[in-house]
């Protein structure tokens, strides 16, 4: 086989391999695109339903703080100390 043969064998080769990967990352691409506008079209956007769907009033919030300030003092020991140096 001449050089010049095998050069245009592996131009071949590349050119058939780079148009693998190309086809093959374009139609991921479409996919991923086209399966999250299905997603955003048939299932609502979490967000929206957790504002309106939330409603607390004063007593739940106060319990609420009460239980993070509960926490948050048992666990003050295990939380690290700012180191100040003098």
């Amino acid at each position: 086989m001449l050089s010049s043969e095998l050069f245009n064998s592996g131009l071949h080769l590349m050119y058939y391999g780079m148009g693998v990967v190309f086809i093959f990352l374009t139609l991921l691409f479409v996919l991923t695109v086209g399966m999250s506008a299905t997603v955003r079209r048939f299932l609502p956007d979490p967000l929206a339903v957790s504002q309106h769907s939330i409603r607390l009033d004063a007593e739940q919030i106060s319990v609420i703080t009460a239980a993070i300030h509960r926490y948050r003092n048992q666990h003050a020991i295990r939380r690290a100390a700012p180191h100040v140096s003098n």
